[in-house]
């Protein structure tokens, strides 16, 4: 659904609009196109949303046009994939002008088609009510996601950060990505301290993304992680492990301590198609064969539940029982027993 700006606002801004709405004084900006992973990178976002500054101080011909044609190049860069991606146009006084186009899976023609219609609508500048607005409608705290603003930065400071710091909030960190129109100092600092509440934000002025390489570096920090592997555990032909769950004595308790770990598996379970996992259970030498197999099973299936209750498919995770066969280290130590109760998280090639 789009909520397009009303012929009132248009016909009060046509007169400035008209003529350097097509202009961008002397700034150019080349159309990207769809930005391909490179080998080991994978897409590591399962949202992404686009807030796109229309407010007075966007002046039409300059400012607001530079952002719009920033925008326009940024979703058609957009990598394929299995993600959600949306587009918010704010600006004026009044919500039901603003371009709002939902949070749905990828769709290139629709989120294109609403960059275009993006248009300058004056007024005030409520980028702490977008926020809000963005936050309580499309932004799922417990998945991996990227917000990306462009904007001057003339907005209410205090108003803003507290409300970047709410939506920040939650099990999975919010990547806050700004990138600034035009060149206020106090603008600067607030899309540069917004981007800088999570580790994952970055901050860029739009000159920085209006060449082709510098859209594909941005897309590539928003968008890719490494599909690197945590951890190399040789053996016959080598294994791919992702990570490793250690397991209290007798125990198939997942602790808290791996949620980062889980949350991250997960991630790549949804958005990478080719990707498998088997989650192989291990314990310690201190109990029979046959009581070691069955609490092998039981962290296994303990940790494949995990995954699944992070929206990780069951047809990608497959838990095998090793019992105390494959030790990785000596059981006559305490520590070399504590690294042998685990569950590996393996790629399956």
């Amino acid at each position: 659904m789009h909520r397009n700006i009303s012929w009132l606002a248009c016909a009060l801004i046509a007169g400035l609009a008209l003529a350097g709405c097509h202009s961008m004084g002397n700034k150019t900006v080349i159309p990207a196109t769809v930005t391909a992973p490179a080998e080991g990178e994978r897409v590591g976002l399962q949202d992404v949303f686009v807030i796109l500054d229309a407010s007075g101080s966007m002046w039409p011909g300059t400012s607001f046009a530079y952002g719009k044609a920033l925008t326009e190049s940024m979703v058609k860069g957009f990598p394929d994939g299995h993600y959600g991606a949306g587009l918010l146009s704010f600006g004026g006084e009044w919500q039901f002008e603003w371009t709002d186009y939902p949070m749905m899976p990828l769709n290139r023609e629709g989120l294109e088609a609403a960059a275009a219609e993006t248009r300058f609508l004056a007024g005030s500048t409520p980028l702490e009510e977008a926020l809000h607005y963005v936050g309580e409608t499309y932004l799922n705290s417990h998945r991996a996601r990227a917000l990306i603003i462009v904007s001057d930065g003339k907005a209410d400071r205090d108003a803003v950060l507290a409300r970047c710091v709410e939506l920040s909030y939650g099990p999975v960190p919010l990547c806050i990505h700004t990138v600034q129109v035009g060149d206020d100092a106090e603008g600067g600092r607030l899309l540069s301290d917004m981007a800088n509440l999570t580790p994952c934000g970055s901050y860029r002025h739009g000159d920085a993304i209006a060449t082709d390489i510098g859209m594909d570096a941005f897309i590539r920090e928003v968008f890719f992680q490494d599909l690197a592997v945590i951890e190399i555990v040789d053996g016959d032909g080598g294994k791919r492990v992702l990570g490793k769950v250690l397991f209290d004595v007798d125990k198939s308790i997942v602790k808290s301590e791996y949620n980062a770990l889980l949350d991250n598996v997960a991630s790549i379970l949804k958005t990478t198609d080719n990707i498998f996992v088997c989650v192989s259970g291990h314990t310690d030498s201190t109990a029979s064969n046959s009581y070691n197999e069955a609490l092998s099973q039981r962290r296994a299936e303990a940790v494949m539940q995990a995954l699944l209750a992070r929206g990780a498919s069951r047809d990608k995770v497959f838990p095998k029982a090793y019992g105390e066969t494959e030790p990785v280290a000596p059981n006559n130590t305490r520590p070399g027993r504590q690294e042998n109760r685990r569950v590996e998280i393996s790629v399956i090639d």
